[in-house]
């Protein structure tokens, strides 16, 4: 393949509303892409949101973890899903993903997660004698660069040598787990195609999707959504208006997961599934929305002029 960036819309069958034709001709402000269950840490429950095709791209994969949709480099219009069995290759190696060691209830109270002034050194300990490893911590580095008694510690994050100069202390120990991939590392994984084969591929012959979160849109009172069907694309399995309702933090979920708002009268299980799936839909913006992106261009108007003034 002479090109292994592909845009959403030049790929043939990736997923039902992916086509080789001319793009579709779609009104102001109607666009058609992803579905998207959006949250991360620090925001304490997730969002629902829409990705448009248009800044959706189709990259060689850096690597892969299991539950990851996956194209064939060779056949980008192959679609399969890895299976729950992804491994990194380390020398000669190939060890699980994520790292077991994750999965250890010491971890969560190690100083690896929560950092040396709060972490439980015991479990430490018991950490790097089953997984045969070593935590660096401050004292072992400052004893290494300045050497043993030439240093005190002053308080919990800081060190003093002897010339008075001070140095961050605390923090995360340096050790080589829990591991992930690193730029480079290769991962495998069992993939099973929609054509129905069952085979272990590695990553650097697989494509997944990247999304630019300029096509990123999160929904808003007013947008009217259309979800078609994840395996039928000529089938809608909802369409309507966004009407959704606050439930405060740390009060509902959906399919486990904490959210903000609720959309009125559908079951919130079935709906959060249609966002978690990344079911196919088209969305056309309301007039909330509509008024969010022009008072964005206008801001950032508003910082580029400003900006040619400070370089003038």
């Amino acid at each position: 393949m002479k090109n292994e960036l592909l845009r959403a819309n030049e790929v043939a069958d990736l997923d039902p509303y992916k086509t080789r034709e001319p793009k579709e001709k779609l009104p102001p402000h109607t666009y058609k892409g992803k579905l998207e269950f959006y949250s991360e840490t620090g925001i304490e429950g997730g969002y629902w949101a829409f990705q448009d095709r248009d800044f959706i791209t189709y990259d060689r994969a850096d690597g892969v973890f299991g539950n990851t949709e996956v194209w064939d480099l060779n056949n980008p219009d192959r679609k399969g899903k890895t299976k729950d069995d992804a491994e990194v290759l380390h020398g000669e190696k190939w060890d699980l993903l994520p790292d077991p060691m994750e999965k250890e209830e010491d971890y969560y109270i190690s100083s690896l997660y929560v950092g040396e002034e709060e972490g439980d050194k015991e479990a430490d300990k018991r950490l790097m004698e089953k997984y045969e490893f070593k935590m660096k911590y401050s004292a072992d580095r400052f004893n290494e660069k300045l050497g043993e008694g030439n240093w005190i510690m002053v308080d919990k994050s800081t060190a003093v040598d002897t010339k008075g100069k001070r140095y961050s202390a605390g923090g995360t120990p340096i050790a080589e787990r829990p591991y992930g991939i690193r730029p480079g590392e290769i991962t495998r994984a069992t993939v099973e195609w929609q054509d129905g084969v069952i085979e272990q591929r590695q990553s650097d012959t697989l494509l997944v999707e990247k999304w630019d979160y300029e096509g990123f849109h999160m929904l808003n009172n007013g947008d009217k959504l259309t979800i078609f069907d994840i395996k039928d694309p000529q089938k809608v399995v909802w369409e309507e208006k966004i009407s959704l309702k606050d439930v405060g933090t740390f009060v509902e979920d959906s399919n486990g997961l904490w959210i903000h708002n609720a959309q009125r009268e559908v079951d919130i299980h079935k709906w959060g599934a249609y966002f978690m799936l990344r079911y196919p839909a088209k969305l056309e913006l309301g007039e909330e929305s509509v008024r969010n992106i022009k008072l964005a261009q206008e801001r950032e108007s508003l910082r580029k002029q400003a900006k040619s003034s400070e370089a003038s």
